[in-house]
């Protein structure tokens, strides 16, 4: 296998799994036009469209309901957070709707999503957006966590 960065493996990934599956969708903010913070989704918006990567405000509440809502009604979608310390925002969201729905409604809901995001980056900007959100993940029994360290688990 060809060595490759974190980022295209994640890319790649994303992109395989759109081709193969029409239900499958990106959002987040900047993961458009910009081609997300990190370049993860970039070049997906002109070949997928705006209906299946989309562009989302400021708002990580808002847009991980929103995809909650979309799972609900048979999308998969895959959430692209800035970093994982901005997600802490929706924890409501990720805990109650999305790791509870499928039980509270006695199996009549699945909720397929994704949630991606950076856990570390820069030192200089470490202590300021980037708390220990994965640690909080397994203490939602409902939800399955993982955390990528290499690129061959993409």
């Amino acid at each position: 296998m060809a060595e490759t960065l974190f980022f295209n493996a994640l890319r790649e990934a994303t992109d395989e799994e759109m081709a193969r599956d029409k239900t499958v969708m990106v959002l987040g903010e900047d993961v458009g036009h910009y081609g997300g913070s990190y370049k993860v989704t970039k070049d997906l918006y002109k070949k997928y469209g705006e209906l299946r990567v989309l562009d989302t405000p400021i708002a990580e509440n808002s847009f991980t309901g929103l995809a909650v809502g979309a799972a609900m009604t048979g999308l998969r979608p895959i959430i692209e957070g800035m970093n994982m310390g901005f997600l802490l925002l929706a924890f409501n969201q990720i805990s109650n709707n999305a790791g509870m729905l499928r039980y509270t409604s006695g199996g009549n809901f699945k909720i397929p999503l994704v949630i991606r995001g950076p856990r570390w980056s820069w030192k200089s900007i470490r202590c300021r957006t980037f708390p220990a959100f994965g640690s909080l993940l397994p203490s939602c029994s409902r939800i399955k966590n993982r955390c990528l360290f290499h690129t061959l688990q993409c």
